[in-house]
């Protein structure tokens, strides 16, 4: 009798979890991804016609921050790379990105990072378009549309501009748009 009550017993364990197995809802994974061409290039750069600039002003004939200039210490500026770069730009692809030390004015020109005695006050150098319109720092600019820049020194909003020394870094970096 207990022998067969146990048969009974695992029989309809058997036949539970066969039932069971009927029932079971399946799992669905999303997947998504990217495949990219191996032809893309790995690193566009930029070159510059010049590593460095003198500036020179005299503070009665600078204009003041935010006003567009003429004249100015003209930069040429191109995309290197290959062709891959070269198509990049033509499609609208690479932006020119202007980056520095803001100043303490408004923020969109580069500080004088000079010290000390003999150091200018209430004087920044200005970045602006070839034909002197003004660029701020950290806009994107498009290396189709953009092929230079000049610097001019200016005077900053609110601050008494003062004659001395001038120093100051720019790095031009490129963004994939």
């Amino acid at each position: 009798m207990k022998k067969a009550l146990m048969a009974v017993a695992v029989s309809a364990m058997f036949a539970t979890g066969a039932s069971l197995a009927d029932t079971n809802t399946p799992a669905t994974l999303s997947i998504t991804g990217t495949v990219t061409d191996s032809t893309i290039p790995v690193a566009c750069g930029v070159s510059l016609n010049t590593a460095s600039v003198n500036l020179t002003g005299m503070v009665s004939s600078m204009k003041t921050q935010g006003q567009n200039v003429s004249g100015g210490t003209l930069v040429s500026m191109s995309v290197t790379g290959g062709a891959q770069c070269d198509q990049l730009v033509n499609n609208y692809g690479l932006a020119y990105k202007f980056v520095g030390t803001p100043d303490n004015a408004d923020g969109t020109v580069l500080a004088n990072t000079a010290t000390g005695d003999t150091a200018a006050a209430g004087v920044g150098v200005g970045v602006f378009s070839v034909t002197g319109a003004t660029y701020s720092l950290g806009a994107n600019h498009n290396a189709k549309d953009t092929h230079g820049f000049s610097l001019a020194l200016v005077k900053l909003n609110g601050q008494t501009a003062t004659a001395g020394n001038v120093q100051s870094t720019l790095t031009v970096q490129l963004d994939r748009l």
